[in-house]
């Protein structure tokens, strides 16, 4: 129903539980939340306004499906014949940047709703895939040591230190993945995890410094097999969008009904940067530039025919991934791509423990030089591979972004119920 609360009385009464829309007539009022709407006749037994929020008892006049009138006018109606005053706002709940208003007028609260049923769709897949559900700690000693992300800080209670600081405590995570790896060593085979992450500033139509990012693992698995995880995700939650098995974003429409396009980075700048002879070579020896051409050239083109894998990245940024071996200067990893946005970060995984800790050194030698914090290494991890990891794939992919796109909408701060704000609130009239 469309109030925040309605019951039938044992009497055929109904006890309706909402706020005051509009009052267009002395003995009528509309009442609800959201873009729904109940009509309500009568006399009332108070003066009610707009905004207030009431308690009606009263009994059906008719439904809407008997009115031949417009979707947008076709309230149920209801007869009063007790009204009672709950709240009387002090502030308008109707003002430009008020609650009310972000969840109603600018339409949050039907893309919470998408994003609700976007959850319970996630979810579905991996059960049927029978993946277990885990949840990791939120505060970690090492967050990572990629040089292309940095960490908030926790601090612990202010204790007599030298310099008069809180001690600190840990970090806040940038990603589960060294845990739900820890887990493939010990013997899950299949996890996931919906998971809030923190990364320090990131902001933008695409970046929350917090936001929910989907991982999940297969031990015994390749890279196809979460890319067809992948696949299967994206049509999942396009089916409880607005355009079932379809994507628009702003005038473009991509079906999502064919098998994903495959393209590696080097098909990729021959297409959209042809003057850049080897972008692999480019990476290795002027990672500036390999970027500021990528984001600008050829990120911005990915996508829009069809969803589009982009894979073989340049091995400097394999991060915890496996090198090719028949090209090791290229690496087992892939990001989706629709409609020039970047969905996902998945990894063929590297297992070998003497090769790992190798690249986390050089990674924190890369943040010292570029004055970065250096975060110290994860011994639990390092020592989980030494166990021995089976062959494993992996993938991250953005859960908002997933949702503003099948929402049809640039930013993501438009299916997030409280995005961070740098100014720390709402625009207001």
């Amino acid at each position: 129903m469309p109030v925040e609360w309605i019951d039938a009385h044992p009497e055929g009464h109904w006890l309706l539980c909402g706020r005051v829309l509009d009052r267009p007539f002395s003995e009528t009022i509309l009442l609800g939340e959201g873009p729904h709407r109940i009509q309500v006749n009568g006399p009332c037994t108070v003066d009610l306004q707009p905004g207030d929020l009431v308690r009606l008892r009263a009994i059906v006049d008719h439904d809407p499906a008997d009115l031949y009138l417009p979707p947008d006018r076709a309230f149920p109606v209801y007869l009063a014949f007790e009204s009672q005053c709950l709240h009387r706002p002090t502030r308008s709940p109707f003002a430009r940047g008020s609650e009310t208003w972000r969840l109603t007028q600018d339409g949050v609260r039907p893309r919470l709703a998408l994003r609700h049923h976007a959850s319970d769709q996630v979810r579905a897949y991996f059960r049927a895939q029978r993946f277990l559900e885990v949840e990791t700690p939120t505060i970690v000693t090492c967050p990572g040591l990629d040089v292309h992300l940095s960490a908030f800080g926790v601090l612990g209670r202010m204790q007599a230190t030298p310099s008069g600081l809180p001690t600190p405590y840990g970090f806040l995570i940038t990603s589960p993945e060294l845990h739900l790896k820890r887990l493939l060593v010990g013997g899950v085979n299949h996890c996931f995890q919906l998971a809030r992450c923190f990364r320090a500033g990131e902001i933008g139509r695409r970046h929350q410094p917090e936001f929910t990012m989907v991982e999940w693992y297969r031990a015994w698995a390749g890279l196809d097999d979460v890319l067809a995880d992948t696949e299967h995700l994206v049509r999942a939650v396009a089916e409880v969008g607005p355009s079932p098995g379809m994507i628009r974003f702003g005038a473009n429409e991509i079906s999502l009904e064919e098998e994903f396009a495959h393209m590696t980075v080097r098909e990729a700048f021959a297409r959209w940067a042809p003057d850049v002879t080897d972008p692999i070579a480019l990476a290795a020896n002027d990672e500036e530039e390999y970027f500021r051409r990528f984001s600008q050239d050829v990120e911005p083109g990915l996508g829009f025919d069809r969803p589009t894998f982009l894979t073989h990245f340049p091995s400097v940024h394999a991060s915890l991934a496996r090198r090719c071996e028949d090209d090791p200067s290229v690496c087992l990893r892939a990001e989706l791509y629709i409609a020039g946005v970047e969905l996902c970060n998945a990894f063929d995984e590297l297992t070998d423990p003497a090769e790992q800790r190798a690249r986390f050194l050089e990674d924190q030698h890369r943040r010292a030089d570029l004055g970065l914090p250096v975060y110290e290494l994860d011994e639990d991890f390092l020592r989980a591979l030494e166990e021995g990891m089976p062959p494993s794939a992996g993938n991250a992919l953005g859960f908002d972004r997933l949702v503003a796109l099948v929402a049809g909408r640039e930013c993501i701060d438009d299916v997030i119920a409280f995005p961070h704000r740098p100014g720390g609130s709402y625009p207001s009239r």
